[in-house]
């Protein structure tokens, strides 16, 4: 019976050592590292459910991609990269098999580049024979857009145009980190619960994006970004308040959202800018 209870109590005591060896050999996540996935999961949070912004993009094979003729037909996929980036390239075959195995479905995905020269570009796509299509975003605007400011991104949209995953930093494994959310809304797609056209760009011009891009990232859309690029920042560094992001243009924009949010109509709210700011003019 002794013989037992110390058998027992030597076993146990191996089994507590090996959990304290176990513990103490695991990496303690730094500062950086914590701060790093705090910033990714804030990012997914106020960015899911969110209408995606529309835009087109023209891709390298000479077609056009239009975010409002496959919102509701299409699950889509926005990876944007870079040539000189290297986790780019290291997602690249993953993003490939995925591609392939969903190539009969209703599902694209779509590399966006971020603002470098076609040759680049072109030499890039031909080195890992991407099986995508890819178009380069020049002047950046889809990346301000949906806030991209760490490359590579992968920003997943829904069956109903919205925003379901966005993801910071290169994927290893899609069918972990993609197949589960998309596979439901493959089946949503063939369901016919797909958004209209008219409803998604309705949707998207009602959205409010000014608490996931924040001050300087500010881009306008929808309405406030129509009557944005219908008047001049008074700075004189840009002609247009939409092209411009100087410190005058940023409090603008704020004040533009905001009567824009308050549903007032064009000329009330041109008119207001116009006497506060001075020089703002049509």
């Amino acid at each position: 019976m002794l013989g037992t209870r110390c058998t027992v109590l030597i076993a146990l005591l191996l089994a507590i050592g090996i959990v304290i060896i176990h513990q103490a050999a695991k990496t303690v996540p730094d500062v950086i590292s914590i701060s790093r996935y705090s910033r990714k999961m804030r990012r997914h949070a106020r960015w899911r459910g969110k209408y995606a912004p529309d835009f087109e993009l023209k891709l390298l094979d000479g077609g056009t991609f239009r975010m409002a003729d496959a919102a509701g037909r299409k699950i889509v996929a926005l990876n944007f990269f870079a040539t000189w980036c290297k986790p780019c390239r290291t997602e690249i075959p993953e993003l490939n098999r995925y591609a392939l195995a969903h190539r009969d479905d209703p599902f694209v995905l779509l590399g966006i580049n971020t603002d470098e020269e076609e040759s680049a570009v072109r030499e890039f796509v031909a080195e890992h024979t991407i099986a995508f299509p890819v178009g380069i975003d020049a002047g950046s605007d889809i990346r301000r857009k949906f806030g991209i400011d760490s490359i590579p991104t992968t920003v997943l949209i829904d069956h109903q145009g919205r925003v379901t995953l966005y993801e910071m930093g290169a994927i290893s494994n899609a069918d972990v980190l993609l197949e589960h959310v998309v596979m439901p809304l493959l089946a949503s797609i063939r369901g016919g619960e797909g958004i209209s056209r008219g409803a998604y760009l309705a949707g998207q011009r009602r959205e409010f994006y000014a608490n996931v891009l924040g001050g300087k990232g500010t881009v306008l859309h929808g309405r406030a970004e129509e009557i944005a690029g219908r008047i001049n920042c008074p700075c004189g560094r840009e002609k247009r308040l939409d092209m411009c992001n100087c410190m005058i243009a940023r409090r603008i924009k704020k004040d533009l959202v905001q009567a824009v949010l308050e549903r007032k109509d064009d000329g009330e709210i041109i008119a207001a800018l116009s006497r506060k700011y001075s020089v703002v003019r049509e």
